[in-house]
C-alpha cells in the first residue's frame, strides 16, 4: 500500500512525496498499533515497513529588502501586517500564531506564551493544547516593532466587536476573522500570503514556513547563540537547529577566525 502511494498515490495518479508517504506510513502504525494492543491483530504489520528515505527540504530565506517589501504590501492587505510580522519576528509556526489567544500576550511585558496550536480536522478546527513537542510550550520575548503592530491590531478587533455586537463570536483569538472566528491557516499560506509575495515582486518561491527559517537565520547570522535560538523555536534540543541552520554555522567559520586573529594579535 505504501509503495503504491509513492507511485502512483494523488489525485493526480503520478505518486505522493516520500514525506507525505511517511506521514501517512506513521498514523497507519499508530492506528494498528492500537488494534494490536486491543488484540485484534496479531502483531502491528507497520512494522516490517521502512520509512521513505527523504531529502532534507530546501530553505528559503528572504533578504531584510525583500522582507520589508512583503510587510509593506501586507499592510494595506486585509489586515495581514501582524501575521507576517509574528512569523518573522518570533519563528512561530504557522498553527501557533493562528492559535495564539490575547491571554497568551503580555504586550506591557513585550512577551508571548505558546500554549495552543489551531489545528484542522473533519469537523473543522480547534484548537489543540499541546504543541508540536514538550519545548514548544515557551515564552517569546517580542521586539518593539511588533508589540507596536500588535497593538494597533487589537484596537481594529475591537472596533470589529463594537460593530458585530452579538454576532461577534468571541474566541479571545488574535488571528481572527472580522467575526471573531477562526481563519483558515492553508487559506492564508497558499493564497493570500502567494498574493502578497506577488504584490511584494518576490519572484523566489517562498513559503510560509520559510518566514520561520528566516528569523532564526537573521538571529544566527548576528551571533545570537544556537541555544537562544533553540529556545525560540521550540526545537526539542539545540542539534536539531544546529542541523537544520548548518548553512549559517559554516559562514560563522569565518567570523570566528577574524576574532581568533584578533586574540593573537595580543600574542
Amino acid at each position: 500500500m505504501l509503495n503504491d502511494l509513492l507511485i502512483s498515490g494523488g489525485e493526480d495518479k503520478k505518486g505522493l512525496s516520500p514525506r507525505t508517504v511517511n506521514a501517512a506510513r506513521r498514523t497507519l502504525k499508530t492506528a494498528l498499533e492500537k488494534a494490536y494492543h486491543l488484540r485484534k491483530l496479531p502483531c502491528n504489520p507497520v512494522d516490517g515497513t521502512k520509512a521513505c528515505r527523504t531529502d532534507r527540504a530546501i530553505i528559503a530565506i528572504l533578504s531584510r529588502a525583500d522582507a520589508k517589501k512583503l510587510l509593506d504590501v501586507s499592510k494595506s492587505y486585509e489586515q495581514n501586517a501582524y501575521i507576517v510580522l509574528l512569523a518573522l519576528s518570533t519563528g512561530m509556526r504557522i498553527g501557533e500564531i493562528f492559535g495564539l489567544l490575547w491571554e497568551n500576550i503580555d504586550l506591557q511585558g513585550k512577551k508571548l506564551y505558546v500554549r495552543q496550536s489551531l489545528v484542522s480536522t473533519n469537523h473543522g478546527y480547534h484548537l489543540e493544547p499541546s504543541p508540536k513537542t514538550k519545548a514548544g510550550h515557551r515564552q517569546i520575548d517580542l521586539p518593539e516593532h511588533c508589540v507596536e503592530e500588535l497593538c494597533k491590531h487589537l484596537k481594529w478587533q475591537e472596533k470589529q466587536k463594537a460593530e458585530w455586537l452579538d454576532q461577534w463570536r468571541d474566541k479571545g483569538i488574535v488571528v481572527a476573522n472580522c467575526n471573531g472566528n477562526y481563519k483558515d491557516p492553508n487559506h492564508f499560506s497558499y493564497v493570500i500570503f502567494k498574493r502578497l509575495l506577488e504584490m511584494a515582486g518576490i519572484k523566489e518561491r517562498i513559503r510560509f514556513h520559510d518566514l520561520r527559517h528566516t528569523h532564526a537565520t537573521w538571529l544566527l547570522e548576528k551571533g545570537i547563540h544556537p541555544k537562544v535560538v533553540s529556545e525560540r523555536l521550540g526545537h526539542s534540543s539545540i542539534r536539531i537547529t544546529l542541523d537544520t541552520y548548518s548553512h549559517v554555522i559554516k559562514s560563522m567559520q569565518q567570523a570566528a577566525v577574524k576574532k581568533l586573529d584578533e586574540i593573537a594579535s595580543d600574542w
